[in-house]
């Protein structure tokens, strides 16, 4: 199974460097009540783990990862969501400066190359060529990018609302979070787990 091992809660590192976090909780009682399928879940950069499922390094991608119509063309989705969160637009509590995507337009956010929010936000610069959004890519786990924000390096981050909470805990910050109208054409709210095309035997079997 690939996952990250930084998208809390999903999954993430303890502080005794053990994988946990919701997905992996999920697998574990999936394996015990397969009975026969143990999980082995191997850290992997998000920049290489769809190669790890195309090369047949993993059998699984367990990342909170979203539908999109050119995955879907190409991998299995599990039938069921495990995880439905909207996505939101997290700014520096009390700042009422922004209240769409629209007015991030002319200002510089970080995103992922990659994701479901980078790609979008790549669409939605195409389309607003005259004053896009800057987009700075960076790998870092969520808590970076919404610390950024706190800190008024940047003045907001797109993420699914799930990691807000979070992140606020771990870091004993408050933030604010903005609704997206129309959300869901930025990413599915809900969450899958991810297999080949070739995998539907283990896919129903989970």
């Amino acid at each position: 199974v690939a996952s990250e091992g930084k998208t809390a809660p999903f999954n993430y590192m303890d502080d005794d460097g053990n994988l946990v976090g919701y997905e992996v909780d999920i697998l574990n009682e999936v394996s015990k009540r397969l009975g026969d399928v143990e999980f082995e879940h191997v850290i992997t950069e998000w920049d290489s783990i769809f190669a790890s499922l195309d090369s047949g390094k993993a059998d699984i991608i367990a990342n909170n990862i979203t539908k999109k119509p050119e995955r879907e063309e190409k991998y299995l989705f599990s039938d069921i969501s495990y995880f439905k969160s909207p996505t939101v637009i997290v700014v520096k509590k009390g700042d009422k400066s922004i209240k769409s995507l629209d007015d991030l337009q002319g200002k510089e956010i970080q995103a992922i190359s990659g994701t479901a929010v980078g790609m979008y936000l790549e669409d939605y610069n195409e389309k607003h060529s005259d004053n896009p959004i800057k987009l700075s890519y960076a790998e870092a786990d969520t808590a970076t990018f919404i610390n950024n924000v706190s800190t008024g390096r940047y003045p907001a981050y797109i993420c699914s609302e799930s990691y807000v909470e979070q992140v606020e805990k771990q870091l004993g910050i408050e933030m604010d979070v903005i609704p997206i109208k129309n959300s869901d054409e930025i990413q599915d709210s809900r969450a899958y787990f991810l297999f080949r095309k070739d995998e539907s035997e283990l896919k129903e079997r989970i």
